[in-house]
């Protein structure tokens, strides 16, 4: 559950991250499969930058979209990964991480997100409960039922990234996985604390690292 979990949330990460930077064309970095022109890191003064801020791609990319910059996405340069998580928790973890450097190097792609997969999603969940209790024609549950049912053709089209163990529980259980998504989004609220590696960074409301304990 964990381990699949962790590959349901790295894969609408890449995806989300695909959209971003060649639809939306937002100047977006993630994971160690980067690089940037020398003379440009020097102008840049990138590290000076980076040694203040708790990650090196999502602060990266705040530092090219403030100066104008774009980012090109090679998909050649991306590569599966050899593990993942195995528990639910450090699967939640893992992406609460992921969308804590969004919300503090990248705040409008956070609002987004906030709005596409957090109100919606909490307008889906409570749908469901909500009508069950009340006297709705019956049509009205069919509004969860094809999220649900989304939610799956969306898992199996990601069967496609790469070979994934047990892909029919991977498929059926995706509602669940996107739910674990919902409330690790959550947490991200009013959260100024990440932990990454067995060290916790205190940053301020604009990313900078103004706190570490090991």
């Amino acid at each position: 559950m964990g381990e699949l979990s962790h590959i349901f949330l790295n894969s609408f990460t890449y995806t989300a991250f695909t959209y971003a930077s060649s639809i939306y064309r937002s100047s977006l970095l993630w994971g160690g499969s980067i690089a940037i022109r020398y003379k440009d890191f020097k102008k840049l003064n990138v590290i000076k930058k980076w040694s203040n801020m708790v990650v090196d791609d999502t602060s990266l990319s705040k530092i090219l979209r403030d100066n104008q910059h774009r980012t090109v996405m090679i998909p050649a340069t991306l590569c599966q990964s050899q593990s993942s998580l195995q528990t639910i928790q450090k699967s939640s973890n893992w992406y609460v991480r992921q969308i804590m450097y969004l919300k503090l190097y990248r705040r409008q792609l956070w609002l987004t997100v906030l709005f596409f997969n957090f109100f919606i999603y909490t307008f889906i969940y409570f749908w469901l409960p909500f009508t069950a209790f009340t006297n709705q024609p019956t049509y009205y549950y069919l509004i969860p039922i094809i999220y649900i049912f989304g939610e799956m053709y969306t898992a199996y089209l990601y069967l496609y990234f790469a070979p994934i163990k047990s892909p029919l529980k991977f498929v059926l259980l995706a509602p669940f996985f996107k739910l674990i998504q919902f409330i690790s989004f959550s947490r991200t609220f009013f959260l100024r604390t990440i932990y990454w590696g067995g060290i916790t960074y205190t940053t301020d409301s604009q990313g900078r690292v103004n706190n570490i304990e090991r």
